[in-house]
């Protein structure tokens, strides 16, 4: 799959007699092969991907971070444009072996920006709906507020341990390790690294957004059982090649057998990448 991604004819207003003003989208083409992503043939606007045991989570179903992350580079193929942010709602499972599409609606193409809706489905069943932005502006203006916690480097921290998870799972395909926990304030942090090219990329970062219940595992000891995304959002400030990212966890709540909480992920030299929340369900 070539790494470079164009808008296709009608999803850019050049088409329509104006300027698009997008510079074409050098993407990582490791992303969508990791996740097995590839174009339907003689659909332009669908992408599928066969699950494997690596996108899968602890349940043994579709992982939903994987699952937003095929949905956010879908969007990015369809449009040649970088992802700016991605929410996903999940409906149902999608198991290994299973046919997963990626259909990709754009429900506007702007000079700089296209809004982009994406329904996830398996045969006729479906499997979740994703929208998100894909494009970007060059401005004078930038700031990244906020400081990443100061915590221990990856070399002075032990691994998240992983219990009952399935051998060759999404999490067992990732390194994690646990560098801050603290149940009262309720703030975790882990530094996380994904197989190749996937650690740079935006689809990388959709999946570390899925770390949130690993923190509340950290802390809550009845949380051990497997957990059920309702939603995953991820929003990307800038994604590049770091050979660890810094997973800043907060833990909202649970109450109800509902948990939320939400991430910021940092770069080693503390600039921040992306912002993330989620919302789901713990199985106890």
């Amino acid at each position: 799959m070539n790494g470079t991604l164009r808008p296709p004819h009608d999803a850019c207003p050049k088409s329509r007699g104006q300027e698009c003003g997008v510079a074409e989208h050098d993407a990582p083409a490791g992303a969508a092969d990791w996740l097995g992503l590839a174009p339907v043939e003689g659909a332009g606007d669908r992408w599928q991907l066969t699950v494997q045991p690596r996108l899968c989570g602890r349940t043994g179903f579709l992982h939903g971070g994987c699952s937003l992350a095929a949905a956010a580079t879908a969007m990015e193929l369809a449009t040649g444009r970088p992802l700016l942010w991605a929410s996903a709602q999940y409906v149902a499972r999608a198991a290994i072996d299973e046919d997963v599409t990626y259909a990709v609606t754009v429900a506007s193409a702007g000079n700089r920006m296209s809004q982009v809706g994406v329904t996830v489905s398996v045969g006729e069943r479906l499997v979740a709906t994703a929208m998100g932005a894909v494009g970007r502006r060059s401005t004078p203006t930038e700031h990244r507020w906020g400081r990443a916690p100061v915590v221990p480097g990856p070399q002075d921290c032990a691994p998240y341990a992983l219990g009952v998870e399935p051998e060759g799972s999404f999490h067992r395909n990732a390194e994690i390790l646990v560098a801050h926990a603290d149940p009262a304030a309720g703030t975790v942090a882990l530094w996380a690294r994904l197989p190749g090219d996937v650690q740079g990329s935006a689809a990388g970062l959709a999946m570390l957004g899925d770390y949130v219940p690993a923190g509340f595992r950290l802390v809550l000891a009845e949380t051990e059982k497997p957990a059920s995304s309702l939603d995953n959002a991820v929003r990307v400030v800038g994604a590049e090649p770091v050979p660890w990212v810094l997973l800043d966890i907060r833990l909202g709540a649970v109450a109800d057998g509902a948990a939320h909480g939400d991430l910021r992920a940092w770069s080693p030299e503390g600039r921040l990448l992306a912002l993330a929340s989620q919302s789901f369900l713990f199985n106890i």
